[in-house]
């Protein structure tokens, strides 16, 4: 598998699918609904200690249940809000991400006197590679350095040097 982190590896495969299924024709809700089923079930076979993946499954297999249950939906229209709840997965993660940094800037940056800055250590350093775009744990640094508060960031890396190379270069 190419992609890693939990996040990223959920959103990717739920697009994946999104994108599998756009041109697709389905003849019944209930084709609609197993076609879905076994693929999600299949994408979180392939990485079943990714949680996201499984969340994510279990959220949309319950998502097109409920819709195959409302007999005034047709089953193109389940499958237009079922490529929508995938595509806001992506807003949602980013949303969340930077959620999660402001928290946390604020709250390290709470008891640091005013004016100073800090450094700081790493070890979850993989941020935008491991999500939607922006991380978790490097998105509270990325606030804090959007702040002027960050004077140096060392990263505990217990990667060999290419891969080291490869998180410089992305900004991770």
């Amino acid at each position: 598998m190419q992609v890693r982190g939990a996040p990223a590896i959920a959103i990717v495969g739920c697009l994946s699918l999104a994108v599998e299924i756009y041109n697709e024709t389905f003849i019944t809700k209930q084709m609609f609904k197993q076609e879905i089923e076994g693929k999600l079930n299949y994408l979180v076979s392939a990485r079943p200690t990714a949680v996201n993946m499984k969340l994510a499954a279990d959220d949309l297999i319950g998502m097109v249940n409920d819709w195959v249950e409302k007999s005034v939906i047709s089953v193109t229209e389940i499958k237009e809000r079922f490529i929508h709840e995938i595509e806001a997965m992506l807003e949602k993660d980013i949303s969340n991400n930077m959620a999660i940094g402001t928290f946390g800037a604020e709250r390290i940056l709470k008891d640091v006197p005013s004016g100073s800055s800090l450094q700081l250590l790493t070890h979850c350093n993989t941020g935008s590679l491991a999500t939607a775009g922006y991380g978790t744990a490097l998105g509270v640094i990325r606030k804090i350095f959007d702040q002027n508060r960050l004077e140096h960031l060392g990263p505990a890396v217990n990667a060999d040097r290419s891969k080291r190379n490869m998180m410089v270069a992305y900004g991770t």
